[in-house]
C-alpha cells in the first residue's frame, strides 16, 4: 500500500506561503483560511531534520487555520502532524481540532505543557507519553478505530501503545477543521506546525516511521507534463499535447 492511499487532507506549510490561504494539496479543496493571523508575519522558515523549509507559527491565544466544512472521515482515520510547541506556561492545548456536528468538541491531537504528554480526543481524552521538550520538533500519529473506539498513538518514530475508549464519532461531522485550535474549552496552541496529514484509515506503525523519515513536504500531487514542438524551417506549426503523468514527490 502506498503512503499516499486514503489520503483526504493534506495541509503543508512547509511547501511555502500561500498568504492566507491554506492549501489542501490532497485533491479534495478543503482549504483553510488564517484567522486572526499575519500572512506576513506568521509564515516563518524553519529547519526540521536538517531540512529547511516553511512553518506557520501560532501565537497559542486566537490564532488558528480554519478548514471549510467536509465530511467523508467516518470510519477508521489516522492523522499525523509535524509540532514544535512553545509554552510559556502549564496546561493542555489542542493544536489540531474540530467541531462534532456543531456541537461538543473534537479535540483530534493536543500537547500537555507541564510534561509534554500527547493526547487524543474523540469522545474521551486519553493520554500517551510524555517527556517531548519545550522548543523540540516533534512527529505524532494518532490512528483511531472506528469498530471499538480504540486509539493508538506514535511519536518520533515509535509506538505509545494503544487505549479504548474514544468513541465512534464522525471526525468530520460536517464541520471545518482547525490548525491551532479549537473552538471549543477555549483550547489554543502555542507554537509552530510544518504539516498535518489525515488518511481515511489507520496507517501502521511502520507508515509512521516512514513519513518520519522523510519528514515534512513528502508528498506532491501527481500533475501533468505537456510536450508540444515547433514545424520545421522555424514556422510555428499547430502544438500537440498529450498529458504524461509523473510523481513528484517521492524521494
Amino acid at each position: 500500500m502506498a503512503l499516499a492511499d486514503n489520503l483526504v487532507g493534506y495541509w503543508s506549510p512547509w511547501l511555502g506561503s500561500s498568504g492566507y490561504r491554506l492549501l489542501d494539496r490532497s485533491g479534495r479543496g478543503n482549504h483553510g483560511t488564517l484567522t486572526n493571523m499575519d500572512a506576513g508575519t506568521d509564515w516563518v522558515g524553519a529547519t526540521v531534520r536538517g531540512r529547511s523549509g516553511y512553518v506557520l507559527d501560532f501565537d497559542g491565544t486566537n490564532d488558528h487555520a480554519a478548514t471549510s466544512a467536509w465530511r467523508g472521515m467516518s470510519g477508521d482515520y489516522s492523522a499525523s502532524i509535524w509540532l514544535k510547541t512553545s509554552f510559556a506556561t502549564s496546561g493542555a492545548n489542542c493544536m489540531l481540532g474540530s467541531s462534532f456536528n456543531g456541537a461538543g468538541g473534537v479535540h483530534v491531537m493536543g500537547v500537555r505543557g507541564t510534561d509534554g504528554a500527547l493526547y487524543a480526543f474523540a469522545g474521551a481524552e486519553r493520554w500517551f507519553g510524555s517527556g517531548y521538550n519545550n522548543n523540540t520538533w516533534v512527529f505524532a500519529t494518532i490512528v483511531r478505530r472506528f469498530s471499538d473506539g480504540q486509539g493508538t498513538m506514535f511519536a518520533n518514530g515509535s509506538s505509545l501503545g494503544s487505549q479504548s475508549g474514544f468513541g465512534t464519532q464522525d471526525p468530520g461531522g460536517g464541520a471545518g477543521w482547525r490548525l491551532g485550535g479549537t473552538p471549543f474549552f477555549g483550547s489554543q496552541f502555542p507554537g509552530q506546525i510544518a504539516e498535518v496529514t489525515f488518511h481515511g484509515r489507520m496507517l501502521t506503525l511502520a507508515e509512521h516511521v516512514e513519513l518520519y523519515r522523510l519528514g515534512p513536504g513528502w508528498y506532491r500531487p501527481t500533475q501533468p507534463r505537456r510536450y508540444g514542438y515547433v514545424a520545421a524551417g522555424g514556422v510555428p506549426g499547430p502544438v500537440l499535447f498529450h498529458q504524461h503523468y509523473v510523481n513528484q514527490g517521492w524521494r
